[in-house]
């Protein structure tokens, strides 16, 4: 079922961007079975989530020991993820020109153009979340959206890690990280509130594969 409000579009990707559209995600979710042995950098924040801190991109379990240290020692952490800054291959690229062909269609006017970026793949285990907060920019518009792609198929209630969307009307939309399911913010229509609960099931790793539209004019 699709949700879509001022600012955001939220549901099953196979309804929004198409029939091939879990049939990508299977072969793509293939190739990255072994992400432990990918490169991760933590991306965390104290007291507020723009003040972003990166650590340099090293193996997921030198991360995650540094990652349990920053959580012992700081208890205003605002957020803190692991994100494996994925290079641009034939499988991704396979994702992003069927999904973005579909943002084209949203977001290709005379006031906005974007130049196809990659995408990053991004790691939530236990304690990981971010706080609420806003994405877009309200100057330029520079972000145009945000694209979230979720790759969990034994992601249950309990898990945690659910993204939280608050409407303009302070209604609060839960999209769960199940696998098939997607979330666009519109930063066109609305800069909205949103947030990603802790991860609390310890056995649970919560991936999603996420990238930023930028204007390009």
């Amino acid at each position: 079922m699709l949700y879509t409000g001022k600012g955001y579009y939220t549901g099953l990707g196979l309804e929004f961007f198409g029939k091939s559209y879990e049939l990508l995600l299977n072969q793509y979710l293939t190739k990255i079975i072994d992400y432990k042995e990918f490169e991760y950098q933590i991306v965390y924040s104290l007291k507020e989530v723009y003040n972003v801190r990166l650590v340099p991109p090293t193996d997921l379990e030198t991360q995650n020991n540094y990652k349990e240290t920053i959580v012992a020692k700081h208890k205003d952490l605002a957020q803190i993820w692991f994100q494996h800054l994925y290079k641009e291959n034939q499988d991704c690229a396979l994702i992003s020109n069927y999904c973005y062909s579909k943002l084209q269609e949203i977001f290709s006017t005379n006031k906005y153009k974007y130049s196809q970026p990659s995408f990053n793949l991004t790691l939530y285990n236990k304690d990981c979340f971010i706080k609420n907060h806003k994405d877009g920019e309200d100057n330029d518009m520079r972000r145009v959206c945000v694209l979230l792609l979720y790759l969990n198929k034994d992601w249950k209630k309990g898990d945690g890690g659910e993204l939280i969307i608050t409407d303009l009307d302070g209604n609060k939309l839960e999209i769960t990280p199940e696998f098939g399911n997607f979330a666009i913010l519109d930063f066109t229509k609305a800069n909205l509130q949103h947030e990603v609960k802790p991860i609390v099931n310890p056995n649970f790793e919560r991936k999603a594969l996420i990238s930023f539209i930028m204007n390009a004019k």
